[in-house]
Protein backbone atom coordinates (compact mmCIF):
# COMPACT_ATOMS: atom_id res chain seq x y z
CA UNK A 1 0.00 0.00 0.00
CA UNK A 2 1.72 3.51 -0.94
CA UNK A 3 4.96 1.82 -1.48
CA UNK A 4 6.09 3.79 -4.13
CA UNK A 5 7.63 7.16 -4.09
CA UNK A 6 8.14 10.41 -5.57
CA UNK A 7 8.09 13.94 -5.92
CA UNK A 8 5.42 15.68 -4.38
CA UNK A 9 4.07 19.58 -4.49
CA UNK A 10 1.95 20.83 -1.52
CA UNK A 11 0.13 23.94 -2.07
CA UNK A 12 -0.82 25.43 1.26
CA UNK A 13 -0.42 28.52 3.59
CA UNK A 14 -1.24 27.06 6.63
CA UNK A 15 2.16 26.10 8.36
CA UNK A 16 0.06 23.63 10.46
CA UNK A 17 -1.45 21.70 8.13
CA UNK A 18 1.24 21.74 5.73
CA UNK A 19 3.93 20.10 8.50
CA UNK A 20 1.00 17.30 9.45
CA UNK A 21 0.58 16.51 5.36
CA UNK A 22 4.44 17.01 4.35
CA UNK A 23 6.08 15.37 7.62
CA UNK A 24 4.65 11.27 7.11
CA UNK A 25 5.23 11.70 3.22
CA UNK A 26 8.85 12.31 3.89
CA UNK A 27 9.53 9.84 6.69
CA UNK A 28 8.33 7.64 4.00
CA UNK A 29 10.36 8.65 1.41
CA UNK A 30 8.61 10.39 -0.70
CA UNK A 31 10.15 14.21 -1.49
CA UNK A 32 8.24 17.22 -1.04
CA UNK A 33 8.11 21.01 -2.05
CA UNK A 34 5.68 23.46 -0.36
CA UNK A 35 4.71 26.24 -1.95
CA UNK A 36 1.91 29.10 -0.97
CA UNK A 37 0.93 30.59 -3.99
CA UNK A 38 -1.31 29.31 -6.93
CA UNK A 39 0.45 31.20 -9.88
CA UNK A 40 4.03 29.87 -8.27
CA UNK A 41 2.50 25.93 -8.25
CA UNK A 42 1.40 26.10 -11.63
CA UNK A 43 4.54 27.88 -12.61
CA UNK A 44 6.34 25.26 -11.00
CA UNK A 45 4.55 22.16 -12.62
CA UNK A 46 5.67 23.53 -15.66
CA UNK A 47 8.98 23.78 -14.87
CA UNK A 48 10.05 20.47 -16.01
CA UNK A 49 13.45 21.11 -16.45
CA UNK A 50 13.88 21.53 -12.70
CA UNK A 51 11.86 18.29 -12.07
CA UNK A 52 9.29 16.72 -12.03
CA UNK A 53 6.48 17.42 -9.93
CA UNK A 54 4.39 13.81 -9.99
CA UNK A 55 1.47 14.31 -7.27
CA UNK A 56 -0.12 17.74 -6.39
CA UNK A 57 -1.96 18.27 -2.92
CA UNK A 58 -4.13 21.41 -3.45
CA UNK A 59 -5.06 22.40 -0.25
CA UNK A 60 -8.58 24.11 -0.99
CA UNK A 61 -8.94 26.26 2.31
CA UNK A 62 -5.65 27.58 2.05
CA UNK A 63 -4.23 27.75 -0.94
CA UNK A 64 -5.05 31.37 -1.61
CA UNK A 65 -7.48 32.83 -4.12
CA UNK A 66 -10.03 30.63 -5.90
CA UNK A 67 -9.22 26.49 -5.48
CA UNK A 68 -11.37 26.16 -8.76
CA UNK A 69 -9.28 28.40 -11.13
CA UNK A 70 -5.81 26.95 -9.33
CA UNK A 71 -6.95 23.66 -10.16
CA UNK A 72 -8.31 24.45 -13.63
CA UNK A 73 -4.99 25.68 -14.15
CA UNK A 74 -2.93 22.54 -12.64
CA UNK A 75 -4.94 20.25 -14.70
CA UNK A 76 -3.96 22.14 -18.00
CA UNK A 77 -0.15 23.48 -17.06
CA UNK A 78 1.44 20.61 -18.96
CA UNK A 79 0.42 18.04 -22.24
CA UNK A 80 0.82 15.77 -19.42
CA UNK A 81 0.29 17.26 -16.51
CA UNK A 82 0.11 15.27 -12.87
CA UNK A 83 -2.71 14.54 -10.59
CA UNK A 84 -4.02 16.12 -8.05
CA UNK A 85 -5.01 15.20 -4.62
CA UNK A 86 -7.50 17.69 -3.29
CA UNK A 87 -7.49 17.99 0.74
CA UNK A 88 -9.65 20.34 3.51
CA UNK A 89 -11.85 19.95 6.33
CA UNK A 90 -15.25 17.91 6.64
CA UNK A 91 -17.30 20.60 6.14
CA UNK A 92 -15.84 21.82 2.81
CA UNK A 93 -16.77 18.38 1.36
CA UNK A 94 -18.92 20.13 -1.11
CA UNK A 95 -16.38 21.83 -2.52
CA UNK A 96 -14.24 18.96 -2.91
CA UNK A 97 -16.92 17.24 -4.46
CA UNK A 98 -16.75 19.95 -7.18
CA UNK A 99 -12.84 19.90 -7.62
CA UNK A 100 -12.97 16.16 -8.22
CA UNK A 101 -15.72 16.42 -11.27
CA UNK A 102 -13.41 19.04 -12.35
CA UNK A 103 -10.68 16.47 -12.66
CA UNK A 104 -9.01 16.02 -9.49
CA UNK A 105 -7.69 12.58 -9.04
CA UNK A 106 -8.86 12.17 -5.73
CA UNK A 107 -9.32 13.76 -2.53
CA UNK A 108 -8.18 13.37 1.52
CA UNK A 109 -10.88 15.43 4.25
CA UNK A 110 -9.99 15.96 7.59
CA UNK A 111 -8.84 14.45 10.07
CA UNK A 112 -5.23 13.75 8.52
CA UNK A 113 -3.82 10.59 9.91
CA UNK A 114 -0.27 10.56 8.36
CA UNK A 115 -0.95 6.92 7.57
CA UNK A 116 -3.84 7.46 5.34
CA UNK A 117 -2.09 10.29 4.05
CA UNK A 118 0.84 7.99 2.61
CA UNK A 119 -1.49 5.55 1.59
CA UNK A 120 -3.70 7.38 -0.43
CA UNK A 121 -0.80 10.05 -2.37
CA UNK A 122 0.93 6.43 -2.71
CA UNK A 123 -2.16 5.13 -4.45
CA UNK A 124 -2.41 8.24 -6.59
CA UNK A 125 1.52 7.83 -7.51
CA UNK A 126 0.80 4.42 -8.61
CA UNK A 127 -2.11 5.16 -10.98
CA UNK A 128 -0.36 8.28 -12.56
CA UNK A 129 2.90 5.68 -13.16
CA UNK A 130 0.86 3.15 -14.69
CA UNK A 131 -1.32 5.21 -16.83
CA UNK A 132 1.49 6.97 -18.58
CA UNK A 133 2.60 3.67 -20.26
CA UNK A 134 1.02 3.17 -23.22
CA UNK A 135 -1.13 -0.15 -22.29
CA UNK A 136 -1.62 -1.58 -19.25
CA UNK A 137 -1.65 -5.38 -19.01
CA UNK A 138 -3.76 -7.19 -16.71
CA UNK A 139 -1.06 -7.02 -14.05
CA UNK A 140 -1.24 -3.44 -13.64
CA UNK A 141 -4.57 -3.48 -13.74
CA UNK A 142 -5.10 -5.75 -10.85
CA UNK A 143 -2.11 -3.96 -8.59
CA UNK A 144 -4.26 -0.85 -8.78
CA UNK A 145 -7.45 -2.68 -7.52
CA UNK A 146 -5.20 -4.21 -4.83
CA UNK A 147 -4.05 -0.89 -3.75
CA UNK A 148 -7.39 0.98 -3.96
CA UNK A 149 -9.07 -2.04 -2.17
CA UNK A 150 -6.20 -1.95 0.85
CA UNK A 151 -6.74 2.35 1.19
CA UNK A 152 -10.67 1.53 1.25
CA UNK A 153 -10.27 -1.35 4.08
CA UNK A 154 -7.97 1.18 5.88
CA UNK A 155 -10.27 3.70 6.28
CA UNK A 156 -13.38 1.60 7.08
CA UNK A 157 -10.93 -0.02 9.69
CA UNK A 158 -10.09 3.64 10.71
CA UNK A 159 -13.92 4.44 11.66
CA UNK A 160 -14.37 1.04 12.92
CA UNK A 161 -11.57 1.55 15.69
CA UNK A 162 -13.31 5.08 16.14
CA UNK A 163 -16.88 3.34 16.40
CA UNK A 164 -15.50 1.21 19.66
CA UNK A 165 -14.04 3.73 21.68
CA UNK A 166 -17.31 5.79 21.69
CA UNK A 167 -18.76 2.81 22.89
CA UNK A 168 -15.56 3.09 25.84
CA UNK A 169 -17.66 6.71 26.79
CA UNK A 170 -20.84 6.57 29.02
CA UNK A 171 -23.49 6.48 26.69
CA UNK A 172 -25.95 7.97 29.77
CA UNK A 173 -24.64 9.93 32.90
CA UNK A 174 -25.46 9.23 36.54
CA UNK A 175 -28.02 11.47 37.70
CA UNK A 176 -28.05 10.89 41.62
CA UNK A 177 -30.44 12.68 43.60
CA UNK A 178 -29.25 16.18 44.35
CA UNK A 179 -26.59 16.23 41.69
CA UNK A 180 -25.92 17.56 37.38
CA UNK A 181 -22.98 15.85 36.03
CA UNK A 182 -22.48 16.87 32.64
CA UNK A 183 -19.81 16.30 30.03
CA UNK A 184 -18.39 17.35 26.78
CA UNK A 185 -15.78 15.68 23.79
CA UNK A 186 -14.60 16.43 20.60
CA UNK A 187 -11.74 14.61 19.40
CA UNK A 188 -9.26 16.43 16.92
CA UNK A 189 -8.81 12.97 14.90
CA UNK A 190 -10.90 9.84 13.90
CA UNK A 191 -9.97 8.46 17.12
CA UNK A 192 -8.59 9.93 20.59
CA UNK A 193 -6.57 9.62 23.82
CA UNK A 194 -8.95 11.95 25.87
CA UNK A 195 -11.77 10.73 27.78
CA UNK A 196 -14.13 10.61 30.13
CA UNK A 197 -16.00 8.63 32.69
CA UNK A 198 -18.76 8.69 35.40
CA UNK A 199 -20.13 5.43 37.06
CA UNK A 200 -21.89 3.80 40.24
CA UNK A 201 -19.73 2.38 43.52
CA UNK A 202 -20.94 1.13 46.17
CA UNK A 203 -22.63 3.46 48.88
CA UNK A 204 -24.14 5.65 46.88
CA UNK A 205 -20.91 6.82 45.51
CA UNK A 206 -20.10 7.74 42.14
CA UNK A 207 -16.52 7.46 40.52
CA UNK A 208 -15.41 10.51 38.17
CA UNK A 209 -12.69 10.55 35.80
CA UNK A 210 -10.90 12.93 33.55
CA UNK A 211 -7.79 11.52 31.53
CA UNK A 212 -5.43 11.90 28.97
CA UNK A 213 -3.29 9.98 26.79
CA UNK A 214 0.32 11.43 26.20
CA UNK A 215 0.16 11.38 22.43
CA UNK A 216 -2.31 11.46 19.49
CA UNK A 217 -4.34 9.04 16.84
CA UNK A 218 -4.37 5.04 17.00
CA UNK A 219 -1.78 4.30 19.33
CA UNK A 220 -3.47 6.96 22.06
CA UNK A 221 -7.02 5.38 21.71
CA UNK A 222 -5.58 1.71 22.33
CA UNK A 223 -4.06 3.08 25.66
CA UNK A 224 -7.41 4.93 26.34
CA UNK A 225 -9.25 2.16 25.92
CA UNK A 226 -7.49 -0.20 28.34
CA UNK A 227 -6.69 2.52 31.08
CA UNK A 228 -10.06 3.58 30.70
CA UNK A 229 -11.25 -0.50 31.53
CA UNK A 230 -8.71 -0.86 34.17
CA UNK A 231 -9.70 2.16 36.33
CA UNK A 232 -13.69 0.72 36.11
CA UNK A 233 -12.31 -2.75 37.17
CA UNK A 234 -10.73 -1.49 39.82
CA UNK A 235 -12.41 0.73 41.33
CA UNK A 236 -15.72 -1.35 41.04
CA UNK A 237 -14.14 -3.90 43.07
CA UNK A 238 -15.14 -4.66 46.67
CA UNK A 239 -11.53 -4.63 48.97
CA UNK A 240 -11.85 -6.18 52.22
CA UNK A 241 -9.18 -4.36 54.39
CA UNK A 242 -6.18 -6.12 55.68
CA UNK A 243 -5.75 -5.45 59.32
CA UNK A 244 -1.55 -4.28 58.04
CA UNK A 245 -3.35 -1.93 56.23
CA UNK A 246 -5.09 -0.09 59.40
CA UNK A 247 -2.50 -0.68 62.26
CA UNK A 248 0.67 0.26 59.60
CA UNK A 249 -0.45 2.71 57.19
CA UNK A 250 1.90 5.62 56.78
CA UNK A 251 -0.78 7.83 54.90
CA UNK A 252 -0.61 11.21 56.10
CA UNK A 253 -4.40 12.16 54.70
CA UNK A 254 -5.37 9.14 56.06
CA UNK A 255 -8.77 9.30 58.68
CA UNK A 256 -8.04 9.90 62.37
CA UNK A 257 -9.68 8.60 65.50
CA UNK A 258 -9.55 10.12 68.81
CA UNK A 259 -5.82 10.55 70.49
CA UNK A 260 -4.32 9.93 66.88
CA UNK A 261 -4.87 6.47 66.17
CA UNK A 262 -5.78 5.57 62.70
CA UNK A 263 -9.28 4.39 61.50
CA UNK A 264 -10.16 2.26 58.37
CA UNK A 265 -10.31 4.19 55.08
CA UNK A 266 -13.24 4.90 53.89
CA UNK A 267 -15.14 2.48 50.66
CA UNK A 268 -14.46 5.43 48.36
CA UNK A 269 -10.95 6.47 49.23
CA UNK A 270 -10.23 2.59 49.15
CA UNK A 271 -11.51 2.01 45.75
CA UNK A 272 -9.67 5.54 44.94
CA UNK A 273 -6.08 4.59 45.89
CA UNK A 274 -6.18 1.11 44.66
CA UNK A 275 -7.99 1.93 40.96
CA UNK A 276 -5.08 4.56 40.63
CA UNK A 277 -2.19 2.26 41.98
CA UNK A 278 -2.84 -0.80 40.76
CA UNK A 279 -3.25 0.68 37.01
CA UNK A 280 -0.45 2.78 37.33
CA UNK A 281 1.78 -0.47 38.18
CA UNK A 282 0.43 -2.56 35.36
CA UNK A 283 1.18 -0.25 32.80
CA UNK A 284 4.22 0.99 34.14
CA UNK A 285 5.76 -2.17 34.53
CA UNK A 286 3.76 -4.04 31.81
CA UNK A 287 3.83 -0.95 29.23
CA UNK A 288 7.41 0.65 29.80
CA UNK A 289 8.60 -0.17 26.92
CA UNK A 290 6.23 1.83 24.91
CA UNK A 291 7.04 5.08 26.90
CA UNK A 292 2.64 5.68 27.00
CA UNK A 293 1.35 7.51 30.03
CA UNK A 294 -2.12 9.86 30.85
CA UNK A 295 -2.41 12.61 32.98
CA UNK A 296 -5.46 11.68 35.52
CA UNK A 297 -7.64 13.18 37.93
CA UNK A 298 -10.23 10.27 39.63
CA UNK A 299 -12.35 11.34 42.39
CA UNK A 300 -14.68 9.49 44.12
CA UNK A 301 -18.00 11.65 44.91
CA UNK A 302 -19.87 10.83 48.04
CA UNK A 303 -23.21 12.20 47.13
CA UNK A 304 -24.93 12.06 50.33
CA UNK A 305 -22.56 14.38 52.11
CA UNK A 306 -20.76 16.16 49.25
CA UNK A 307 -17.28 14.90 49.64
CA UNK A 308 -15.07 14.56 47.14
CA UNK A 309 -11.87 12.34 47.43
CA UNK A 310 -9.51 12.36 44.73
CA UNK A 311 -6.64 11.97 43.26
CA UNK A 312 -4.56 13.99 40.59
CA UNK A 313 -2.27 12.26 38.42
CA UNK A 314 -0.64 15.33 37.17
CA UNK A 315 -3.60 16.53 35.36
CA UNK A 316 -4.87 19.88 34.59
CA UNK A 317 -6.27 21.12 38.16
CA UNK A 318 -10.22 21.56 38.11
CA UNK A 319 -11.68 24.47 39.80
CA UNK A 320 -14.45 24.64 42.06
CA UNK A 321 -16.73 27.60 42.35
CA UNK A 322 -19.37 28.52 44.82
CA UNK A 323 -23.04 29.53 43.69
CA UNK A 324 -21.76 32.70 43.18
CA UNK A 325 -19.34 32.14 40.65
CA UNK A 326 -16.41 32.63 42.69
CA UNK A 327 -13.09 29.69 42.32
CA UNK A 328 -12.81 28.99 45.68
CA UNK A 329 -10.53 25.71 45.22
CA UNK A 330 -7.88 24.43 42.36
CA UNK A 331 -7.47 20.03 42.65
CA UNK A 332 -3.96 20.28 41.95
CA UNK A 333 -2.06 17.54 41.41
CA UNK A 334 -1.01 14.90 44.11
CA UNK A 335 0.78 12.40 42.19
CA UNK A 336 2.70 11.87 38.71
CA UNK A 337 0.57 10.76 35.84
CA UNK A 338 -0.57 7.11 35.77
CA UNK A 339 1.78 4.81 33.89
CA UNK A 340 5.29 6.89 34.42
CA UNK A 341 6.90 5.11 37.54
CA UNK A 342 6.08 1.77 38.92
CA UNK A 343 4.93 1.95 43.27
CA UNK A 344 4.78 5.87 42.67
CA UNK A 345 3.24 8.00 45.56
CA UNK A 346 -0.22 9.11 44.78
CA UNK A 347 -1.64 11.71 47.60
CA UNK A 348 -5.89 11.67 48.61
CA UNK A 349 -7.29 15.67 48.51
CA UNK A 350 -10.46 16.03 50.02
CA UNK A 351 -12.99 18.45 49.04
CA UNK A 352 -16.68 19.07 50.30
CA UNK A 353 -19.12 20.30 48.11
CA UNK A 354 -22.00 22.24 49.24
CA UNK A 355 -25.22 23.30 47.24
CA UNK A 356 -24.40 25.37 44.41
CA UNK A 357 -20.77 24.57 43.89
CA UNK A 358 -19.26 23.43 40.65
CA UNK A 359 -16.99 21.48 39.65
CA UNK A 360 -15.73 21.67 36.43
CA UNK A 361 -12.67 19.85 34.90
CA UNK A 362 -10.71 19.88 31.53
CA UNK A 363 -7.86 18.44 29.52
CA UNK A 364 -4.87 20.17 28.27
CA UNK A 365 -6.96 20.43 24.67
CA UNK A 366 -9.05 23.27 25.97
CA UNK A 367 -6.32 26.05 27.14
CA UNK A 368 -3.86 25.07 24.26
CA UNK A 369 -6.86 25.21 21.68
CA UNK A 370 -5.10 26.97 18.63
CA UNK A 371 -6.83 29.76 16.45
CA UNK A 372 -5.90 30.31 12.74
CA UNK A 373 -3.10 32.33 13.76
CA UNK A 374 -1.83 30.04 16.28
CA UNK A 375 -2.78 31.69 19.34
CA UNK A 376 -3.88 29.56 22.29
CA UNK A 377 -6.73 29.85 23.91
CA UNK A 378 -5.08 29.34 27.80
CA UNK A 379 -6.05 28.66 30.74
CA UNK A 380 -5.77 32.34 31.91
CA UNK A 381 -8.91 33.19 29.63
CA UNK A 382 -10.59 29.92 30.34
CA UNK A 383 -10.87 30.84 34.46
CA UNK A 384 -12.08 34.51 33.22
CA UNK A 385 -14.69 32.77 31.30
CA UNK A 386 -16.18 30.68 34.27
CA UNK A 387 -15.22 33.25 36.82
CA UNK A 388 -17.85 35.62 38.24
CA UNK A 389 -20.47 34.19 36.17
CA UNK A 390 -22.72 32.18 38.00
CA UNK A 391 -24.36 29.09 35.57
CA UNK A 392 -27.60 27.71 35.69
CA UNK A 393 -26.53 24.22 35.47
CA UNK A 394 -23.81 22.22 34.96
CA UNK A 395 -24.66 21.86 31.25
CA UNK A 396 -25.17 25.57 31.08
CA UNK A 397 -21.10 25.74 31.85
CA UNK A 398 -20.06 23.76 29.73
CA UNK A 399 -21.73 25.18 26.61
CA UNK A 400 -20.44 28.02 27.44
CA UNK A 401 -16.96 26.50 27.62
CA UNK A 402 -17.29 24.64 24.49
CA UNK A 403 -18.76 27.43 22.22
CA UNK A 404 -16.42 30.20 23.30
CA UNK A 405 -13.11 27.41 22.10
CA UNK A 406 -15.13 27.02 19.25
CA UNK A 407 -15.58 30.40 18.48
CA UNK A 408 -11.44 30.86 19.41
CA UNK A 409 -10.49 27.72 16.96
CA UNK A 410 -12.67 29.56 14.28
CA UNK A 411 -11.91 27.44 10.82
CA UNK A 412 -8.55 26.45 12.09
CA UNK A 413 -7.32 22.62 12.54
CA UNK A 414 -8.45 21.04 15.70
CA UNK A 415 -5.12 20.37 17.52
CA UNK A 416 -6.09 18.85 20.49
CA UNK A 417 -8.88 16.51 21.62
CA UNK A 418 -10.85 18.59 23.85
CA UNK A 419 -13.21 17.30 26.89
CA UNK A 420 -14.72 18.76 29.67
CA UNK A 421 -16.06 16.99 32.88
CA UNK A 422 -18.23 19.13 35.60
CA UNK A 423 -20.77 17.98 38.51
CA UNK A 424 -23.16 20.15 40.34
CA UNK A 425 -24.57 19.92 43.73
CA UNK A 426 -27.96 21.84 42.93
CA UNK A 427 -29.36 24.46 45.59
CA UNK A 428 -31.60 23.58 48.34
CA UNK A 429 -35.39 24.35 47.16
CA UNK A 430 -36.75 26.96 49.45
CA UNK A 431 -40.70 27.63 49.76
CA UNK A 432 -42.35 30.21 50.78
CA UNK A 433 -44.90 31.13 53.17
CA UNK A 434 -48.19 32.54 52.50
Amino acid sequence: MGGATGTVLLISTNPDRSTRIADPLREHGHSVEIVGAARAAVTRVQAVASGRIEVVILDIQSAGGNPFQTLKELLAATASSPPVLVTGPTESVERVGRCLVMGAADSLLEPLEPALIVARVGLVLDRYRLQSQVALDGSDRQRIAAALATSEKYEADVQIGRQIQASFLPETLPEPKGWEIAARFQPARQVAGDWYDAFPLTHGRIGLVIADVCDKGVGAALFMALMRSLIRAYGQQNYALRLLDVLDSTDPAAPRAERGRRTAPSVGVSALRNAIELTNNYIARTHANTGMFATMFFGVLDTATGRLNYINGGHEAPAILNSKGEIIARLNATGLPIGVLPDGEFGIGQVDLVPGDIFISYTDGVPEARAPDRSFYTEKRLLSLIEHRPAASAEALLDRVFDAIGAHIADADQYDDITLLAVRRTPAQTTQGG
